[in-house]
């Protein structure tokens, strides 16, 4: 019986020694895991704050782009409704902007001034003649046209022909 006894005992202890080592190994390979999972986790969110960096400095690069030659064009064309053509009104190649469509809007606004240029050559100069200040107080520049509205004070000197009517056709 004694015999019996210690061959239980060494089995046993084969057998628990056996689950302590099955148990080290789960630990250890669940702690690789988590030092995985977290490295994982860390990767993904670096590459998700890249990704929103670089979204936000195209979109402010973008906008910028799209903003500053829209801006100077709004500029120019205040400067054109006041018949302010001088020579210096010609977009610089280097102003151009890398937006085809912002870039054809700009040389269609180029040849425009142009035209205007030659055009004002054929006008008589006193329509040029007049106040030295824009509507917005800056001071215009030789031969600039003041702006329309100094010509009436309001809407009710404006004298309307009477609304004509046309008898329809008898066919």
């Amino acid at each position: 019986l004694a015999e019996v006894d210690a061959a239980g005992l060494k089995a046993t202890d084969k057998i628990t020694s056996l689950v302590a080592g099955i148990q080290r190994q789960a630990v250890e390979t669940n702690a690789q895991a988590d030092r995985s999972f977290r490295t994982g986790i860390v990767a993904a969110l670096s590459i998700a704050v890249g990704i929103l960096i670089f979204a936000i400095l195209s979109t402010v690069i973008f906008s910028l782009a799209v903003t500053r030659p829209l801006r100077a064009l709004a500029e120019y064309l205040e400067r054109v409704a006041l018949m302010d053509v001088g020579m210096d009104m010609g977009l610089d190649p280097a102003q151009l902007s890398w937006l085809w469509e912002i870039r054809q809007m700009q040389r269609s606004f180029g040849t425009t001034v142009k035209n205007l240029i030659e055009l004002r050559k054929f006008m008589p100069q006193t329509l040029f003649a007049g106040e030295t200040t824009d509507k917005l107080g800056r001071e215009g520049s030789v031969g600039s046209c003041p702006s329309p509205t100094h010509l009436v004070d309001s809407v009710e000197e404006v004298a309307f022909p009477a609304p004509v009517t046309v008898p329809p056709l008898a066919l």
